[in-house]
């Protein structure tokens, strides 16, 4: 997603350069744009969750700033005060069990 929201951003620019009319929307748009960047930036969220391991595992963005780490952190955190990995095992654990199938005569 990230390389999506960066080509975008570029592609932008490029069409707003040198149009005064294109420039003076995107000043009166210039907020949407940033918060648009911020929910696209992989700094912002840090990681995610691996799910389906005994444990926390956040998988984090190999080039990933201290803010990404610091972020990453967080969502370890959160992950365990919000109980996400009980929480699974006992949703699993209230799925009926399938009745065994016949073996063929």
């Amino acid at each position: 997603i990230e390389a999506t929201a960066k080509a975008v951003s570029k592609w932008l620019k490029t069409e707003i350069k040198g149009n005064p009319l294109r420039i003076a929307g995107a000043m009166l748009a210039q907020g949407a744009f940033k918060a648009l960047k911020e929910k696209s930036s992989y700094e912002t969220y840090g990681g995610s969750p691996l799910l389906g391991v005994n444990g926390v595992v956040i998988i984090a963005h190999g080039s990933s700033t201290a803010l990404a780490v610091r972020n990453a952190i967080r969502v370890g955190l959160e992950t365990v005060e919000n109980k996400v990995n009980p929480r699974i095992e006992e949703a699993l654990a209230s799925i009926p069990k399938p009745a065994p199938a016949e073996a063929p005569v």
